[in-house]
């Protein structure tokens, strides 16, 4: 979240050391080529070193930092700002929050099991639910019932009983039947 706002931002380019990682492919751009081919556009953040920027005139240090974990290598990020209140910190934030939501909106979110824990690999676009090949009418089925489970009366009938607040379902056959 805080990296891909600061990754935004024009002061970003000044970091000593930039991280580029393969972005999403961008269909119907420059990059689209009409033989199926796609590149995926590469996206630059700042990587294991510290930079300074201003953000609602206040002067703020970013850190990156690689440390060795367990299994994989985990990247540590801290931002500093020298005052007596956080709320600018607060503020710088939310603001990042805002347009990391903005970001993965239309995005489902990919977690994967790494160093005793699951974290957050990737978002890929979501699929549009017209192109599930399944029966119209189990479809809508299927539709509604996620719908009455997502209800807010429901989350609190679970609760009331004292029950996980989950929901399954197990989809069989060959694929595309």
């Amino acid at each position: 979240m805080l990296v891909a706002w600061i990754s935004s931002q024009p002061f970003s380019r000044k970091a000593s050391s930039l991280l580029a990682s393969e972005g999403a492919m961008r269909r119907g751009s420059a990059n689209d080529h009409s033989d199926g081919n796609q590149k995926k556009s590469l996206q630059y953040s700042p990587w294991n070193g510290s930079f300074s920027f201003w953000y609602k005139n206040r002067l703020f240090t970013f850190r990156s930092v690689q440390k060795e974990g367990r299994i994989f290598r985990e990247k540590e990020i801290s931002v500093s700002c020298i005052g007596r209140s956080p709320d600018v910190l607060r503020e710088l934030f939310s603001e990042c929050r805002a347009e990391y939501l903005k970001l993965v909106k239309n995005k489902t979110s990919v977690f994967e099991y790494r160093d005793g824990g699951w974290k957050k690999t990737r978002a890929i676009d979501k699929r549009p639910f017209d192109t599930v090949i399944l029966d119209e009418t189990k479809k809508t089925a299927l539709v509604e019932d996620i719908k009455a489970f997502l209800d807010p009366g429901t989350r609190a009938w679970y609760s009331r009983r004292g029950i996980p607040y989950r929901k399954g379902y197990l989809l069989y056959g060959p694929p595309g039947t």
